[in-house]
Order: structure tokens, then sequence, then C-alpha cells
């Protein structure tokens, strides 16, 4: 069974950034959609204030993309929900400082959260961009851990 979900779309210098709402730490917070990335990454900091640190994991392999060639990464396991779809993934943490100031130098929302392949090709996600919504798959979605 698929459900629909709503996108935003915001349009800034001739690019256009789509965002979607997921449940977290019992709040809802707007999310990136990048379709070009490979794996789903969380705010470090903002992560970091919910749950603390102990549940952190390094990982010994530097990220690349989002404007830098070099960044730490951790991993952790978190529970969130996108639309009706509750999800126990694992997920990468970074530092977003660079990814907020280069959002607020643009006037655009800060966010803390990069939903990225890893997610769209388990939920079977199909965006459409005419309509401003994105459908997932309901059913029975393999867990990352």
């Amino acid at each position: 069974m698929r459900t629909q979900l709503k996108l935003k779309f915001q349009s800034k210098d001739n690019g256009a950034h789509i965002f979607i709402s997921i449940k977290i730490f019992k709040k809802t917070y707007i999310a990136l959609i990048d379709t070009g990335a490979t794996s789903t990454a969380f705010d470090l900091d903002f992560v970091k204030d919910h749950i603390g640190d102990q549940h952190l994991q390094l990982l010994e392999n530097s990220a690349g993309g989002l404007g830098t060639t070099d960044m730490v990464m951790f991993a952790t396991e978190l529970k969130f929900k996108i639309g009706e779809k509750n999800l126990n993934q694992t997920v990468a943490l970074i530092d977003f400082s660079h990814i907020h100031q280069l959002y607020e130098m643009h006037g655009m929302k800060k966010f803390h959260f990069i939903i990225g392949n890893d997610i769209l090709i388990d939920l079977q996600a199909i965006i459409n961009y005419k309509t401003k919504m994105m459908s997932i798959e309901l059913g029975r979605v393999k867990s990352k851990k």
C-alpha cells in the first residue's frame, strides 16, 4: 500500500530545494530531500542535543559531498517518521554548520536532516514534481543496520 506526502519546494538562484516533514524526538521538522545523496545524514549537534553522544559511533572513513571533501562522520540508529511510515534507521551524523551558513547567506530556512537515496529507495519513493507530492510504500521496508 502506498501513501501520498506533500512536498515543499523552495526556489533560489535558479535551483529548487525539496523539503518534506519528518517527525523525530516527538516534534515535526522539515528535512531536505536530496536525490543526489547516497546516504541520509542528520545534523550531529542537533542529534547530540537530543540523545547525547553515548550512542554515537565514529566512522573510520570520512565523508565527501555537501560542499566539503573531508568531514568527520558518526552514525547512530534513530527512530523517526516520514508521513505514516515509522523508520528505525542507522543514519550518518555530520556537522551541518557549513550548510547552515550557506542557507542563511541565501536567506533560506535552516534544517537538520537530509533524506538521501538509501531511504528513498527503501521507501520506493516516487516524486511528482508537477503535483509536488511524493508517494512512498507503507508496507514492509527493510531497515539498515
